[in-house]
């Protein structure tokens, strides 16, 4: 039981930080607190994009415990499947008016998905399962 919870929690706080972080490249939403709670509702939301991607490459290696021993195959879903969803979410959100990327925002070539939310997805689970993984 200990786990499922690190993993809400770690995911959770670890996508804060970055949504945080990277709400400069953004258009502004509003004043301080409202900026804050819309990268709340954005963390919430990635930690229910990671627990899909974990569903899903759990159903690829038929284990609820892939994490634990990772090889070659492991850790390229993981990258293939973060850059799937982290570019469909950005495509959608884009299209959809859900947000606005400011001019400084660094894009994928010849797409109009932003570079850093897309490296999100890429930087965070692996440092999420190692966080799993090791307490």
């Amino acid at each position: 039981m200990k786990k499922p919870i690190i993993f809400l929690v770690s995911t959770f706080f670890l996508n804060l930080i970055w949504e945080n972080a990277q709400s400069f490249l953004y258009q502004p939403h509003g004043d301080v607190s409202t900026a804050f709670l819309r990268c709340v509702f954005a963390s919430l939301g990635d930690v229910l994009i990671v627990g899909i991607l974990y569903l899903i490459i759990s159903l690829v290696f038929r284990s609820f415990y892939w994490f634990l021993e990772m090889d070659v195959r492991k850790w390229l879903s993981l990258v293939i499947f973060s850059v799937i969803f982290a570019m469909g979410v950005e495509w959608w959100g884009i299209g959809a008016y859900r947000w606005v990327y400011a001019d400084m925002m660094p894009m994928i070539p010849f797409t109009n998905i932003g570079l850093v939310p897309v490296l999100q997805m890429i930087v965070l689970n692996p440092i999420i399962l190692f966080i799993i993984r090791t307490i």
